[in-house]
């Protein structure tokens, strides 16, 4: 569940009026890796893989999605649990030069922040308390992902993108 309706007031002329509000669920998570690292962090709990995978790869615990065996999520328990390789330095290593795509131009660059912004994800559409994450190339949207924190919302995109084989570089 990534969100849920709570009963809140609202003052309305100097009177306070329930009513129902939904909202984005946030929850607690340990997560631990088979190479002894724990982090215990709070995310929207959706798109947990993705988290898990984004997360590794942006705080130095993993260099490729090759390092991960399985993970594992207990979304009662809390926890989440990666059953990591152990690294191979050159396995790890991408020596070939790829040719980046070519850079938008300034219209097509707002063109895109627009589109975005006027079709916010699902979560926010609802709640309107998510932050979303959007990678593109060129002019295709590789990914568009939601949670409640931003940093959060950024690791889901990165792990998307690793488990997808989308190349980041």
């Amino acid at each position: 569940m990534i969100k849920e309706n709570i009963e809140i007031g609202k003052n309305q002329d100097n009177e306070v009026k329930k009513e129902t509000d939904e909202v984005a669920v946030e929850k607690s998570f340990r997560i631990k890796t088979s190479r002894g690292g724990e982090h215990r962090v709070s995310c929207t709990p959706g798109d947990l893989d993705e988290f898990t995978v984004g997360m590794l790869f942006a705080r130095g615990d993993i260099q490729s999605i090759k390092e991960i065996k399985e993970i594992k999520i207990s979304l009662e328990a809390g926890e989440i649990y990666a059953d990591l390789r152990k690294p191979s330095l050159l396995e790890n290593r991408n020596l070939e030069k790829k040719k980046m795509p070519d850079p938008l131009d300034k219209a097509a660059l707002f063109s895109m922040a627009e589109e975005i912004f006027l079709n916010p994800g699902p979560l926010f559409s609802s709640t309107g308390c998510a932050h979303c994450c959007t990678f593109v190339s060129g002019k295709e949207t590789l990914c568009k992902i939601e949670d409640i924190g931003r940093h959060n919302a950024l690791d889901k995109g990165i792990g998307y993108c690793l488990l997808k084989g989308i190349d980041l570089g």
